[in-house]
């Protein structure tokens, strides 16, 4: 049975639990929110915000920049790709794999389409252009 709401774990940093809230918000505003979803939304949480970090790390600067980064130097000259990018596309593949398991994710939505019922959107403010839930997925630098 869902519940409205679960206390953020106490041990995530403070960025962390601002990103714990926003996607428990989106499960319990579709109904699928449950006690024992705790662990995987905890793991989900520290994935993202492991995530953004490692990005914001990638994007600070100009292209230029950003190339340096995810480009190395390999021992007989050639060129591989960074450490830090291989962990971003790492953290990337995890955090889409739960959020498949959270039906949220375009491909899996429509599995728990028919189990859940679609939020009212009819209170919704005005000047939302649909991205207040995805928000903070945004790299800012």
């Amino acid at each position: 049975m869902p519940v409205e709401s679960v206390e953020c774990p106490s041990h995530l940093p403070e960025g962390a639990a601002e990103i714990w809230w926003q996607y428990q918000a989106i499960l319990v505003n579709r109904g699928i929110m449950h006690n024992s979803f705790v662990h995987a939304l905890t793991m989900l949480t520290m994935l993202t915000y492991e995530w953004l970090a490692v990005s914001a790390y990638l994007h600070r600067g100009d292209a230029t920049d950003f190339l340096d980064r995810i480009t190395q130097s390999g021992p007989k000259g050639g060129v591989t790709v960074s450490a830090e990018f291989v962990i971003r596309a790492k953290l990337q593949d995890q955090i889409v794999k739960l959020l498949g398991q959270f039906g949220l994710t375009p491909a899996t939505l429509s599995s728990i389409a028919g189990a859940v019922t679609p939020p009212d959107d009819s209170d919704k403010d005005e000047e939302d252009d649909g991205t207040a839930e995805a928000g903070f997925l945004r790299v800012v630098g």
